[in-house]
Parts: C-alpha cells; sequence; structure tokens
C-alpha cells in the first residue's frame, strides 16, 4: 500500500541562523553495537547529518543537536573510540592536525591491528576518522546540544549543553537576534538492525 502522505519540502530563500536537528540512536558503526558520544555527536551528528550545516546554515550560523548523548561505549567494536575521546578531543579540533599527529601511530599500533583482525574490531583508523566532520566547525560558530544527558559529554568537546531545545534556541538568540531565521530539520525515521 502506498503512503498518501507526501513529504513536504520548503526551498529556503537565504541561509538560516540558526540550524536544528535530532541525533537518532543509530549509526551505520553502531550497528551490532551502541553509540557513543563520538559516533553521536561527531560522526552522525557533524557528518552523516551535519551537510545541512552548510547547506542550509549562513556562515557562523549556530547549530543545536538534540540528543541525549549516553556515556557508554563498546570497546570490542570501537577500541581506539575512548582512547580518542579521553586523550585526542579536548586538545584538537582540527580534524586535519588530528590525522597529522596521530594517524601513524594509530595505523600501527599492535594492540588496536589484533583487535580489527582478530575481535570484530573496527580498523585503528577508523576512530580518527569519525574526528573529520570537525572541520564543519569551520562554518558554524557554535554548537549547542540539548537534552545531553550529563553536560561534561557535550563540554568534552567544546560544544555547550542545554537542557532543552528551547533552552539551546534561547541561547542561539542571544547570538543572533530575537529574529534569527531557524532551519528546522526534520529526518525521516530510520531503520536499522
Amino acid at each position: 500500500m502506498k503512503s498518501q502522505l507526501k513529504p513536504r519540502r520548503e526551498i529556503l530563500e537565504e541561509k538560516a541562523d540558526i540550524v536544528l536537528y535530532g541525533i537518532p540512536e543509530w549509526s551505520p558503526y553502531a550497528a551490532f553495537s551502541v553509540m557513543n558520544p563520538i559516533l553521536t555527536m561527531l560522526s552522525t551528528g557533524m557528518g552523516y547529518f551535519g551537510g545541512v550545516i552548510e547547506a542550509m546554515g549562513k556562515p557562523g550560523c549556530t547549530t543545536i543537536l538534540a540528543s541525549p548523548v549516553k556515556d557508554q561505549w563498546n570497546h570490542v567494536h570501537h577500541p581506539t573510540h575512548k582512547e580518542i575521546w579521553e586523550e585526542i578531543l579536548p586538545d584538537y579540533h582540527d580534524p586535519f592536525e588530528i590525522a597529522d599527529i596521530f594517524e601513524d601511530d594509530f595505523a600501527h599500533r599492535p594492540e588496536y591491528i589484533y583487535k580489527y583482525r582478530h575481535c570484530y574490531g573496527f580498523h585503528p583508523m577508523h576512530g580518527l576518522m569519525t574526528t573529520y566532520p570537525l572541520r564543519r566547525l569551520k562554518h558554524t560558530s557554535k554548537v549547542i546540544v540539548a537534552g545531553a544527558e550529563q553536560p561534561s559529554m557535550v563540554r568534552h568537546v567544546g560544544f555547550e549543553p542545554a537542557r532543552t531545545v528551547e533552552e539551546a534556541l534561547a541561547m542561539a538568540q542571544e547570538i543572533h537576534g530575537k529574529d534569527a531565521s531557524i532551519a528546522f530539520v526534520r529526518y525521516p525515521v530510520l531503520a536499522h538492525r
């Protein structure tokens, strides 16, 4: 049976001051695993869905992500992610600099290569590649994450937490004004597994 609902699409006449969208608890890299803060905020939030930041937001726009950003990690499937989170992301937000400094070490570290070859872990370079979407920080001046269970997880990567989407919008309007234009991006339900 064919759905009678037609997607509603509006053409933006100009790019928005604020870009807002939710992050699902889903990623192709979390199939048979769990989402972690890197997959949630960086890979999915700023990566897969982050294309709308440049497509719909003005340079210097504020981006609002809505997600609980759970503090959970799967060390079997994502063996490098916790190290990247704890040792790299507090000090580095340029993905090209991260690659230049850390890629040789991660690509050849025996314990990570072993986990990739024998224990169902992603290749050690995968974790570093999940930082690539940080390049979008050159387009957006601020990223606010609404609804994070632990605000410290959001601050850890230099983003700002907000309790609710409404609070995040108020924070963004303090920057761009009460009459700021807002692009809300609604995504279809995603199925996985």
